[in-house]
């Protein structure tokens, strides 16, 4: 089986910077299987009704969304930069 996408539902609000931010709670994985069919994990340890819609007509429900795994987020957005040398040192 191959993690293909992650499970997450809204979490709440928040603001950064001026600007109102939904916080992501995943909460399980999507996969692939080798017969091609899906499947999906649920983290048993998240409570999916303390976040149920409130919203009228949407009472109870929860919503989640599936979104690509982030394989490469812990990568720096710093361009490279060059191997230092001891002569670089400045002293």
């Amino acid at each position: 089986m191959k993690a293909v996408k992650k499970l997450t539902i809204a979490g709440g609000k928040y603001m950064y910077n001026g600007e109102t931010r939904t916080r992501w709670v995943t909460v399980g994985t999507m996969f692939l299987k080798d017969n091609g069919t899906y499947t999906i994990l649920l983290n048993a340890g998240i409570n999916l009704a303390a976040y149920s819609s409130k919203d009228p007509g949407h009472e109870g429900e929860v919503w989640a969304n599936l979104f690509d795994i982030d394989k490469d987020k812990k990568k720096s957005s710093k361009p490279d930069q060059e191997d230092s040398t001891s002569e670089d040192i400045p002293f």
